[in-house]
């Protein structure tokens, strides 16, 4: 494809209603760099009782191609075939770079059209999936078999939360190495400002100062599981005469949670709202909100709570485990599990101040993790990184050059590190080995750029089971820890030689933020011990590959704050280029030269 002024997304989704996947994609569609990126939305038309977000695009100032035939349901029908058709004739006619459809339909007829139209790239979303809990065991089976042959068809698979990945793995619809991790964005000020409408909901409903509030918001639909949370309000009706309980949203099961209600004798205390836009001053006034589902991917009525500082009680399943720490920043209970879900609403409702604490802990989290510039940064590294895999060029992606540039000389300098240095390899093996009789290799498991986890050797350079010799399992100055033989390596860096194995399997780079241990404790960041991804800084520095080397670890003080080091990394992504990558390179080699690496202040 020859070069163009910029890169073309047509983006694909099965209906615009009401639910996180279309807010997602206006937020994505309204919010890529319009100097780099043209979008164009696509969508079919909604089902009975779903409710619509189409006036949220215009507001964005989006104007969807409908093409009516399409409508996300399971069922294939006659009109699948005209959507098929009439999206194939849009792509020849568009030529966009990139293809990138969400969820299940779009995801079967989209990436169809694209590959029968010779799209360049096609790229598809899981918000979650309907792999299991939607349908019977054989039709689960037939879904999960389709969708591996539509990932073939896909040059990158991406998911919601790194739970839904895990899933997609399990199920064998991907390997690993194909599936991102990009957790959703969204506008969350309204939700962040929304104390300020702190009892309208009370004066609408008529509820006096006393009454504890208990709502869910969603679709009315089997896999949300209202029932459950029905069956729950009426054990808490029981204990809390206080407690009142709100149900948001609409759909095709309404009519029988309003009987359920009546059958458990608490209709007069559960409020049917049908949908309402106006979700920010609704937020302020619950008490709890719950997730009763059966299957999630990452539900957007739970972030807007936790920001709007509501606290959360919630099912364990789907992408809700990475969304919430259990305790922390809300509660998680056991699926279809009716007393332990009105325990823990009970729980919340009679401490106040430990629900305020975890409140708290929750909206801090997802104003880091859920903004939408930070979802738009982190699409945008990845087409640009596709585009370069590619060597699609357009006029306005010099990155894109760049990254072709980077990821040769990677394969290239890593090819040949490991063909030369086989020999060295030996020699350490054999130092390491006469030290103290331990193994040679030291595993551990990293973090990979779009929060992908993969595996990594080093040399050892501690005692055998250090991990359990000290508090901190990274070392510090005059480590008691490490081997005679360990300083050595460590000093001249030679530890970290099997990684070139990553960087030739493209796991990682020569250059770039350093790949962060899982769950590795560090004890020194200001005397408290701070995981990393609370750290500012941490989502964004896992948009491109980790290094072998790079600024921060070249121009850093060893033992400087890990928050200190984060700045340093978003300083070389934002600037990086493929010289920036030689001269750091070029550095690297003179430090292992000196045998400086591990020099507390001033490698030079």
């Amino acid at each position: 494809m020859k070069p163009s002024p910029r890169i073309k997304v047509l983006r694909v989704i099965a209906r615009m209603n009401v639910g996180g996947p279309a807010i997602h994609v206006v937020n994505l569609t309204a919010g890529l760099d319009p100097t780099r990126f043209e979008s164009r939305l696509v969508t079919g038309t909604e089902n009975p009782g779903e409710g619509s977000l189409m006036d949220l695009a215009l507001e964005h100032h989006i104007q969807p191609i409908v093409i009516p035939e399409m409508v996300g349901q399971l069922s294939l029908k006659p009109r699948d075939l005209k959507a098929l058709i009439a999206l194939y004739r849009l792509i020849r006619r568009e030529q966009p770079h990139i293809v990138h459809t969400h969820a299940a339909k779009p995801g079967v007829l989209g990436r169809l059209a694209a590959r029968l139209a010779g799209a360049p790239i096609v790229v598809h979303t899981f918000h979650g999936h309907i792999l299991h809990g939607y349908y019977r065991p054989l039709i689960s089976r037939l879904l999960r078999w389709m969708e591996r042959l539509l990932a073939r068809g896909s040059d990158r698979i991406i998911a919601v939360s790194e739970q839904v990945k895990q899933d997609l793995v399990r199920y064998r619809v991907a390997p690993a190495g194909k599936i991102s991790v990009i957790p959703l964005g969204f506008d969350l000020e309204p939700f962040l400002d929304s104390a300020q409408h702190r009892g309208a909901l009370f004066r609408e409903l008529g509820l006096t100062n006393g009454a504890r509030l208990v709502g869910i918001v969603g679709r009315i639909f089997p896999i949300k599981n209202h029932q459950l949370f029905l069956e729950a309000a009426a054990r808490v009706a029981a204990e809390e005469p206080h407690a009142r309980f709100l149900v948001v949203g609409d759909g095709i099961l309404r009519e029988a949670m309003e009987a359920c209600a009546r059958g458990l004798a608490i209709a007069d205390r559960v409020t049917f709202t049908g949908w309402r836009r106006d979700l920010p001053r609704i937020y302020p006034d619950l008490d709890v909100l719950v997730v009763s589902s059966r299957n999630e991917g990452t539900p957007v009525s739970a972030i807007e709570a936790m920001a709007a500082g509501c606290p959360v009680v919630a099912t364990r399943v789907g992408g809700l485990p990475d969304l919430i720490d259990d305790g922390k920043t809300g509660h998680l209970v056991p699926s279809e599990d009716a007393g332990a879900l009105a325990a823990a609403i009970l729980r919340v409702l009679r401490d106040r101040e430990a629900a305020r604490t975890v409140a708290q802990a929750a909206r801090e989290q997802v104003s880091r993790r859920f903004l939408v510039r930070r979802l738009t940064g982190d699409m945008e590294r990845l087409y640009e990184e596709l585009l370069g895999e590619k060597g699609i060029v357009t006029t306005q992606g010099r990155v894109v050059g760049s990254e072709v540039l980077k990821r040769s000389f990677d394969v290239l300098l890593s090819g040949l590190g490991l063909v030369l240095s086989a020999p060295v390899w030996g020699m350490i093996a054999l130092a390491v080995k006469l030290q103290d009789g331990g193994p040679v290799f030291f595993p551990q498991q990293r973090w990979g750029r779009h929060q992908t986890r993969f595996g990594v050797l080093k040399f050892r350079t501690m005692i055998p089971n250090a991990s359990a010799a000290a508090a901190s399992v990274q070392a510090t100055e005059n480590d008691p820890r490490i081997t005679p033989v360990g300083r050595l390596l460590r000093a001249t860096a030679l530890d970290e030689l099997p990684q070139l194995l990553n960087i030739w399997r493209g796991e990682m780079s020569f250059v770039g933020p350093r790949a962060l241990p899982i769950n590795e404790r560090q004890g020194r960041e200001e005397n408290a011990d701070v995981p990393d991804d609370k750290i500012p800084g941490f989502q964004e520095r896992l948009q491109v590959r980790p290094g072998l080397t790079g600024i921060a670890q070249i121009f850093a003080p060893r033992d400087v704050a890990r928050r200190n080091k984060f700045r340093y990394d978003l300083l070389y992504i934002r600037r990086r280029s493929f010289r920036l990558d030689l001269k750091l390179v070029l550095l690297s080699f003179w430090i292992t030269f000196r045998g400086a690496w591990e020099r507390r202040e001033g490698k030079f």
